[in-house]
């Protein structure tokens, strides 16, 4: 259900409760049963890690020729799901890389076979592309340290900040009870948060209002957009994410907000976009928690993901060139054609390195982003990423290769956002990976079900050459 419908594990377990645990339906059919039938959210997530954990662990003894119990500590955990967190951070490592199943995945829909250089040779074409879910992470730019909770705002390296002025620039003690220290400017700032709170909660007090007369929502995309969790319920503001203020010093905090007198909720906040006059400066100042900026995915232009990371501070395409080369640690593991929207400032920072093994793919920009965000007078764009430069990739008139793949798969993974918003690191993570793992098993299916003849290449050649290789 979770896979198929982004059922949270509250809703899996009432519509077990509804179906299922009925206890007296039992005794009707003169079943004796003294154990409770119900279920609870708890429940649901120990059944989802335990069943995951022990196909992970068939597998690993599938591939070793012997059976590997699952082991998990029974004491020193002060919650139920404590125990499972050694166990989930440990199978996460070994799928942020060429360990993820499916990783050396071919069939017709992502690979080739072409005539180059008088010899016939394999072509694999995959697509980069991010998601935006956002769980909680450190509020440090970037830093990927864990937080200890997801309530909290910094990472235990980094929790000393936390007594620091949320004003940018500013390194001042905080006052007691305040995000901000005892300077005029600072503690403008803060009031003006705190009002552009008050509209939140009167936002949200407008769509609970709203709720009567919004029919059920299907699309989970849109779902989480509008604010209603998986259960159809209006979800709860999050006061505590990260919001950055901007005034000008000096200023009152109602000058960069307009705010109806009637009561009524405040109108959009004017922000003024001038330059200073000389006599007032621009403060900026962040509260609450940050989260993520996105899940980073590797597709197949079949559908099948063979990567997946996290970017904490932006998209950037230095960030997604470390990602691949962690990902394809091996010239003959990298995919022929990695598609990417922003391949031709990748193309530029690989030409500084003409050494680098990343200069042997071809790196086109994906056709829909080619012909509707990249200019037509962007000569480098056009000489180096422009999809019709390679033969391979068309077939007549059409297209050989899917080049919307990850965007295909993001409009599916978006669906578990209200899901994950509130998840610890590793749970985020074993979740996000156990979906894809599970989706990729039943698109192999379809794909065989097709006729694309899925198979897989053998990982010594792959890796062939690479001291660091371990096949497990």
């Amino acid at each position: 259900m979770m896979m198929f419908a982004w059922v949270s594990a509250t809703n899996c377990s009432r519509i077990y409760n509804t179906a299922l645990g009925d206890k007296d339906g039992l005794r009707e059919l003169g079943l004796q049963w003294k154990n409770v039938m119900k279920m609870d959210m708890e429940n649901v997530w120990e059944a989802f890690h335990i069943h995951s954990l022990l196909i992970d662990q068939i597998s690993l003894g599938e591939f070793h020729s012997q059976n590997q119990p699952l082991s998990l500590p029974h004491k020193d955990a002060t919650q139920r799901l404590d125990r499972f967190v050694g166990a989930l951070q440990a199978r996460n490592i070994r799928f942020s890389d060429y360990h993820r199943p499916h990783y050396n995945h071919v069939c017709d829909g992502c690979s080739k076979v072409v005539e180059r250089d008088g010899t016939m040779s394999l072509i694999r074409s995959a697509v980069t592309d991010g998601v935006t879910l956002g769980r909680p992470c450190c509020a440090v730019h970037d830093c990927k340290g864990s937080l200890s909770s997801p309530k909290r705002r910094y990472c235990p390296d980094h929790q000393e900040l936390e007594g620091i002025c949320a004003t940018i620039g500013c390194d001042n003690p905080i006052r007691p009870g305040f995000k901000t220290c005892n300077r005029p400017e600072c503690i403008q700032v803060e009031e003006l948060y705190k009002e552009e709170g008050l509209a939140m909660k009167k936002f949200k007090e407008r769509l609970e209002r709203q709720k009567g007369h919004i029919s059920v929502v299907h699309d989970p995309l849109l779902t989480a957009a509008l604010g209603f969790t998986t259960d159809g319920q209006v979800d709860s503001v999050q006061p505590d994410d990260e919001v950055e203020v901007e005034i000008m010093s000096g200023s009152h905090p109602e000058d960069g907000m307009d705010i109806d007198k009637s009561g009524k909720e405040p109108q959009a906040r004017a922000t003024c976009t001038g330059k200073s006059d000389g006599h007032q400066k621009r403060l900026k100042a962040r509260f609450g928690r940050k989260r993520t900026f996105c899940e980073e995915l590797v597709v197949l232009s079949c559908g099948i993901v063979i990567g997946r990371t996290t970017f904490y501070g932006s998209e950037a395409p230095n960030g997604v060139v470390t990602f691949w080369e962690h990902l394809f640690p091996t010239p003959q593991s990298v995919p022929t054609f990695m598609w990417y929207d922003n391949n031709c400032h990748v193309k530029k920072i690989l030409r500084n390195e003409p050494e680098h093994r990343l200069n042997q793919v071809a790196l086109p920009v994906d056709v829909f982003h080619f012909k509707t965000k990249h200019k037509d007078n962007d000569k480098f764009c056009g000489e180096h990423c422009n999809p019709i430069l390679w033969p391979e990739l068309r077939d007549g008139d059409k297209w050989t290769f899917n080049s919307s793949a990850a965007e295909q798969v993001n409009a599916w993974i978006g669906g578990f956002l209200a899901m994950v918003r509130e998840m610890r690191e590793e749970n985020c993570a074993f979740f996000l990976d156990e979906m894809l793992r599970r989706r990729n098993e039943y698109r192999i299916g379809e794909l065989d079900r097709k006729g694309m003849q899925p198979k897989h290449i053998n990982m010594d050649i792959l890796m062939e050459g690479w001291d660091g290789y371990s096949p497990l």
